[in-house]
């Protein structure tokens, strides 16, 4: 595998750990209170998520930069193909 697919990797699966983790939003009135205590703020795990996979697009997008330059591919232009 190459190098760049580790990160890429490592951020969904830390994203689908995180999605789980969140709270439901129609009890966040019963349990807002000990959440303030706890300073764990509703809806910080959907955002943690979202950030995870926003990170995992911008490593997928750099990958097939890098990718793209160690191995271009080839263009035919009049019968012509040029590596």
């Amino acid at each position: 595998m190459e190098d760049e697919y580790e990160p890429i990797v490592m951020a969904g699966v830390a994203a689908q750990i995180i999605a789980g983790r969140d709270i439901p939003t129609a009890t966040v009135e019963n349990i807002t209170q000990a959440m303030q205590i706890q300073n764990f703020p509703v809806n910080s795990a959907t955002n943690i998520r979202n950030s995870l996979l926003s990170y995992q697009r911008v490593l997928i997008q750099q990958a097939r930069k890098d990718l793209r330059a160690r191995f271009p591919e080839p263009v035919t232009i009049n019968k012509i193909s040029y590596t």
